[in-house]
């Protein structure tokens, strides 16, 4: 598994449907793209690194399995970003448990920033609410400006809700945050 990418997009796992999908393959992938403001598949993959927790199907969520696919990818990657798509993703990567927000992640070798967004699937019902699909686009659309090697600025840093900003670099060599966070460097 090659995962060079400044950022990584993790899903669950392929559909019963559609066993052979490639991540992001199938509709998920296509609202993805929709939502992030990304022409095609093509431009995506070229972008962004894209995984699923599980490479078949998965009748039953194993939570352990997953947890500790999402620790051999977080200490595998080279991703500065990981954007975790739905709660059980968010969970195997034991990240606070609500959707719509950008956070570190804790417990791998060098500083990761999480960005927890709700599973584009057509079964997620979160994404029926305009705001939130308002808020998933902005945070998916910043994830695009990192894969394309810019800096953000003014982003708020949505763990702690505070009117401070940070301006993460996006270099394992920097400082990630400027609102207080801690990060293990």
């Amino acid at each position: 598994m090659k995962l060079d990418r400044a950022v990584l997009i993790v899903g669950e796992c392929p559909p019963i449907s559609s066993p052979l999908l490639p991540p992001l393959g199938g509709i998920a992938g296509v609202r993805l793209r929709v939502l992030a403001g990304i022409g095609n598949d093509a431009e995506m993959r070229r972008l962004f690194d894209c995984v699923n927790l599980f490479d078949s199907p998965q009748p039953r969520w194993n939570s352990e399995a997953a947890h500790v696919r999402a620790t051999t990818i977080g200490i595998c990657c080279k991703a500065d970003l990981v954007v975790m798509l739905g709660a059980r993703v968010r969970s195997a990567f034991g990240a606070i448990r609500r959707s719509l927000y950008v956070a570190p992640l804790f417990g791998f070798n060098r500083p990761i920033l999480g960005m927890s967004v709700p599973h584009p699937s057509g079964r997620c019902r979160e994404l029926n609410n305009e705001d939130v699909r308002a808020k998933t686009s902005r945070l998916l659309r910043l994830a695009f400006l990192v894969a394309k090697g810019e800096e953000l600025r003014d982003v708020m840093c949505t763990e702690h809700g505070s009117d401070r900003v940070f301006a993460p670099e996006i270099k394992p060599e920097r400082r990630l945050y400027e609102c207080g966070c801690e990060v293990l460097t």
